[in-house]
């Protein structure tokens, strides 16, 4: 079953998604996905939220942006160690002609040698990860008129950002 779910998903990678873009509120979207997150929540993780009430109109494919963040925040809860009180941010900006999304996280973040690797197919971190959720995202917010990168500390935090070009 395993195999059979990373050949899948690798499938979908291969894939070149036609993306169904349309003109989207990113605040809306990015909150109610952050909200069934943080219902998740226990005493040793905590959300935290910080996106503009003003709204953010993308032109973009609403479901591969939510499988994107639900993908970007999946990851950020995944990094900390299960001993470490975990904290996952959500953050949301809106700059002239930009939309940025910053997910971070106070895991184990990523060593400076795996830093050119992260958005690379079959590279992950976790032993139970295929490596491909990443570069779908990658690819996906590249189809979109967007970017993704990163910036992270040893041992503290890991700080996934994306803008859409508006």
């Amino acid at each position: 079953d395993n195999l059979s779910s990373i050949a899948g998903t690798f499938g979908e990678f291969a894939y070149e998604p036609k993306p169904n873009n349309e003109e989207l509120n990113l605040n809306a979207i990015l909150k109610g996905i952050y909200e069934l997150f943080e219902k998740t929540g226990n005493n040793n993780l905590r959300f935290e939220e910080h996106i503009t009430s003003e709204p953010a109109i993308v032109y973009a494919d609403k479901s591969h942006l939510i499988r994107i963040i639900n993908n970007l925040i999946k990851n950020a809860v995944q990094a900390i160690p299960n001993e470490k009180k975990g904290i996952v941010k959500v953050k949301m900006s809106k700059l002239e002609n930009e939309v940025i999304i910053e997910i971070s996280d106070n895991g184990q973040g990523i060593e400076d040698t795996k830093k050119d690797k992260i958005f690379m197919p079959n590279f992950t971190t976790k032993s139970g990860g295929s490596g491909l959720g990443l570069p779908i995202c990658k690819k996906l917010i590249e189809s979109m008129n967007g970017d993704i990168y990163f910036y992270s500390e040893i041992n503290n935090l890991l700080v996934m950002r994306v803008d859409w070009h508006r």
